[in-house]
């Protein structure tokens, strides 16, 4: 009978050894079970973030690049409005000041051709009369930009007058030029036909048919400036 009194105490203990024994255990399982699920929710919170930063950045790019185009669309009218106007303004009483501007705005092999069309014998009989024609681009319509090559319709009024005829004006005369980037800057390249222009005022004379020969050479620099 005394070792069955003093052995229920013993087996009291056990019991509660055993019973704390388990709860550590089970405390233990459902921390590692929580911290499981605190690493997966990390997890899935980083990639989340990764693909948002991902598509930020892909956004970002995307709208850079279509900044860009719009910067070289913007560069290639403004060259091509100020070549529209230099082109078809001419000053017999200073041709060199005409030819160099519109030389500025155009590559070493336009301006080559230019040059090599010079009519010295038309430039003396126009300022013998005192002509001169001032050219205003009116609109610029970028069609094609490939690379360093660009394709653009301009659009000028010209008004031309001289001391032996009645002024002239010329409106909505369209030609495509051709410009090709050259240390950053676009720059003229070739000159294509245009159709035919209204005329308002002036002599009932036909009208000029081209700003350019239909061949599409470079034409004379009466015509230009």
């Amino acid at each position: 009978m005394d070792e069955l009194e003093t052995s229920a105490p013993d087996v009291a203990s056990d019991r509660s050894e055993m019973a704390a024994t388990g709860d550590a255990d089970g405390s233990s399982h459902g921390s590692r079970a929580r911290g499981r699920l605190r690493l997966l929710t990390m997890v899935v919170v980083v990639a989340a973030l990764i693909v948002a930063v991902g598509l930020a950045i892909s956004q970002a790019q995307r709208a850079s690049d279509a900044q860009d185009e719009l910067d070289r669309v913007a560069d290639v009218r403004e060259r091509a409005s100020a070549f529209g106007a230099a082109y078809l303004t001419y000053d017999a009483a200073d041709v060199e000041a005409s030819s160099k501007r519109l030389l500025a705005l155009a590559t070493e092999a336009f301006g080559a051709e230019f040059e090599k069309s010079r009519t010295p014998g038309i430039e003396a009989l126009f300022d013998q009369i005192g002509t001169s024609t001032e050219a205003t681009t009116s609109d610029v319509f970028v069609s094609d930009i490939s690379g360093d090559e660009a394709r653009a319709l301009v659009v000028v009024d010209v008004v031309a007058s001289s001391t032996e005829t009645p002024d002239q004006k010329l409106v909505d005369l369209t030609f495509v030029l051709d410009l090709v980037l050259e240390d950053g800057e676009w720059k003229v390249d070739a000159v294509n036909p245009a159709p035919r222009p209204d005329v308002v005022g002036g002599p009932t004379s036909p009208a000029t048919t081209s700003t350019v020969p239909d061949d599409g050479s470079t034409p004379p620099t009466t015509g230009s400036g």
